[in-house]
């Protein structure tokens, strides 16, 4: 995030607060921002979100699942178990949506936000271990 009315050279995916803010409802104000502490990442879902949802994620030119698709059928076997793994790890915990925002958004970096299509990040992990099938 960066304060003032400068922002960051590069194009976007950088989201401007007020407008992102102004989509939920809220007042475009620093002090609607809250401080997440981390929760434990998994390396495995780190890596997908390094790999395919990184800062020059486009989602107009990839489909989110594709890319999971992409990740599931171009990384090695053992990579995509371990993906798998995780996630199914992390679903039997029951985590709340608020806790997944955090892994996913916050602790893995990753540029692809599912709630902008009106998925919950539950669904979206669901989504993930879908494309990924079983062993």
């Amino acid at each position: 995030m960066w304060e003032g009315g400068t922002a960051p050279q590069a194009t976007p995916p950088y989201v401007i607060l007020e407008e992102y803010l102004g989509r939920f409802g809220r007042p475009g104000l620093w002090s609607e921002l809250e401080w997440l502490e981390a929760a434990p990442l998994p390396e495995a879902i780190r890596r997908l979100a390094g790999c395919c949802f990184h800062q020059d994620y486009d989602p107009d030119s990839c489909d989110p699942r594709q890319a999971v698709e992409s990740y599931r059928d171009e990384d090695p076997p053992e990579a995509v178990a371990a993906l798998r793994t995780a996630v199914t790890e992390l679903l039997a915990t029951n985590p709340s949506e608020r806790d997944l925002t955090r892994l996913w958004l916050g602790q893995a970096g990753a540029a692809y936000d599912p709630r902008d299509e009106g998925i919950a990040l539950s669904g979206w992990f669901a989504t993930v271990l879908e494309v990924l099938g079983s062993d």
